[in-house]
């Protein structure tokens, strides 16, 4: 069998520790926030009289809740210039994907990058319609699932809007 001296044992666990003392610090801070924005979301619905059954946070950033009986959706992005919206679906009549593309500059691919990605709710009264951001390019660079997460979303919204 190895004999393994204790220099080499204490050497080993401090590179370890040194190694992954930055991944669980991340993931420590990435539980707090998500923590800060569910309990912001909590108190928002908790204001509206509202008690969610569906709730979505991306990014650490996008926070989507829903309650289907009040039928109440609940966004807010986590910046401090960005008031909640707080929509009444009873006054909309359907809501959409919008996606907004470049173009590649490489004309022979003819590839588009998504650069902006929200649902679009259209008011039953014929007013302005309202978006709720999913994606934004100039704040992201790549995506995380952000077009699934909105034909998701937009499934669930379709059928309460109905």
């Amino acid at each position: 069998m190895f004999d393994i001296e204790p220099v080499t044992i204490v050497l080993s666990l401090l590179l370890f520790g040194a190694f992954t003392a930055p991944f669980v610090y991340h993931s420590s801070k990435k539980k707090k926030k998500t923590k800060a924005l569910e309990s912001k979301l909590n108190e928002l619905a908790k204001a509206q009289g509202a008690n969610l059954s569906l709730t979505e946070i991306w990014r650490n950033y996008y926070v989507f809740g829903l309650d289907p009986a009040k039928n109440c959706l609940i966004y807010f992005q986590d910046t401090p210039e960005f008031s909640p919206i707080v929509l009444d679906l009873n006054d909309f009549k359907k809501v959409g994907v919008i996606r907004k593309n470049l173009e590649s500059k490489n004309e022979s691919s003819g590839r588009q990058i998504l650069d902006y990605l929200a649902l679009e709710f259209t008011k039953k009264s014929g007013g302005n319609s309202i978006q709720l951001e999913f994606y934004n390019g100039d704040l992201f660079s790549d995506l995380m699932g952000e077009t699934l997460l909105a034909d998701k979303w937009l499934e669930i919204l379709q059928k309460q809007l109905k």
